[in-house]
């Protein structure tokens, strides 16, 4: 099963809707709390980096060509509260180029997540739309993202090749009404659409991928949340070939800890229906099973997200996958203008149907400092290390990475 150039057009096009969507649902936000008082912020930011890589291009054998190149972006954050209402929007456009690989891209972003809150219903919706190249789109990255934590899906392949694009958007709305103060019931959706073009798309599978399910939340105590929700999902090569269909259940249990301190569990049980005639057998069922824990603390002078298990999602490799992985991240204040990140992520990605992708072990760790030079210009710096073995390549390959920067980032909101 493969993908090809001609399609990244309508690809496109569907993701330029979701992107669409994204807008409309802000403006939405935004016109619906027109009446009450809203606070309103932006916080604009843009960051000029070098770097350099020793294995830039994951060679496992062979020598190995130390890479230079520089990236520089610029984007905005807003936010829009009020008593009854959270919205927050982030976009972002940037440039990478590695001269000396011959790899240059130009990227963009926009993340949204809004929340609206009422007597006897709550609305939410987040989403995503980012056109990047396969070394940032293909790699997990152990950062989490600030405006939406958990992606719904891991559509990265673990595949890194040269002047490729991948295109990816989403959009997750979810509805519930109060039955009563404990009791919540709802429906909730996802529609994610992933495209490549580029001089090597063809290596790649563009999907279509959508889930619909209904639920119910119940408030077992102030401290304790327990939801139970029925789903189906539906994952479609674009390129006409394999179709994965799947039905099941997910168990939700969340608990606040303290003030500071919270954690969900999330086990999920499905089956799987995979069908592509060039498969054999054309069909293949499996009951698959998995668990998620994330969890976040925050402190006076720090905070820790942290989110690992087994999930089941479509990846850009063909069909659905297997992840196994485990992300973690610390942020530390060290003083009143230097601040450390601190993060790592493992993925074990393999295919549910052998036929229809390669498996990929990927492992990334990073460590960053930012100095304030003034209340809103900052320096940077860093390293990163990553390892990757991708299906059929006989051993792993890593690389390390070294990068200074300047930026500068509005105060945003006020405290």
């Amino acid at each position: 099963m493969s993908s090809s150039y001609p399609e990244s057009k309508a690809g496109s096009a569907a993701c330029a809707r979701v992107a669409l969507g994204l807008g409309l649902a802000l403006g939405g936000a935004c016109a619906g709390e027109s009446a009450v008082a809203a606070e309103v912020y932006v916080q604009p930011r843009a960051d000029l980096q070098a770097e350099v890589d020793t294995n830039r291009n994951f060679l496992s054998t062979g020598p190995k060509t130390t890479s230079e190149g520089y990236a520089g972006d610029v984007g905005a954050l807003w936010g829009i509260a009020t008593p009854l209402s959270d919205t927050t929007f982030r976009a972002q456009v940037g440039y990478v180029d590695f001269p000396k690989d011959h790899q240059k891209a130009a990227e963009g972003s926009a993340d949204l997540a809004s929340t609206y809150d009422s007597q006897r219903s709550d609305f939410s919706i987040t989403g995503r739309f980012d056109r990047s190249d396969t070394y940032s789109s293909e790699l997990a990255s152990a950062l989490f993202n600030p405006v939406v934590p958990t992606s719904p899906t891991t559509p990265e392949t673990g595949l890194v090749t040269t002047n490729t694009l991948r295109t990816l958007g989403y959009v997750e709305p979810s509805y519930a009404y109060k039955l009563s103060p404990r009791l919540r019931v709802g429906v909730s959706g996802l529609y994610e659409n992933t495209d490549y073009s580029g001089d090597f798309a063809s290596q790649y599978v563009s999907f279509d991928y959508k889930v619909g399910r209904v639920f119910v939340a119940w408030a077992a105590t102030p401290l304790t949340g327990i939801g139970f929700s029925p789903f189906v999902s539906r994952d479609a090569a674009k390129s006409g070939g394999a179709v994965t269909t799947a039905s099941g259940v997910n168990l939700d249990l969340d608990h606040k800890w303290s003030a500071t301190f919270s954690g969900k569990l999330e086990l999920t049980g499905e089956r799987d229906d995979a069908s592509q005639p060039l498969l054999t057998p054309p069909k293949v069922r499996s009951n698959n099973f998995g668990a998620v824990y994330t969890s976040q603390w925050t402190g006076q002078t720090g905070s820790v997200q942290l989110s690992g298990g087994r999930t089941f999602t479509p990846s850009g490799s063909g069909g659905k996958y297997r992840d196994d992985q485990i992300q973690l991240e610390y942020d530390q204040k060290l003083s009143a203008r230097t601040s450390a990140t601190y993060a790592v992520r493992d993925v074990n990605a393999e295919p549910l149907v052998a036929a229809q992708g390669g498996a990929y072990k990927y492992l990334e760790a990073v460590a960053g400092l930012k100095w304030l030079a003034t209340r809103t210009c900052y320096l940077s710096a860093g390293i990163k290390y990553q390892r990757l073995h991708y299906g059929g390549v006989p051993s792993a390959a890593g690389n390390g990475m070294a990068y200074v920067g300047i930026g500068y980032q509005g105060l945003g909101k006020r405290p």
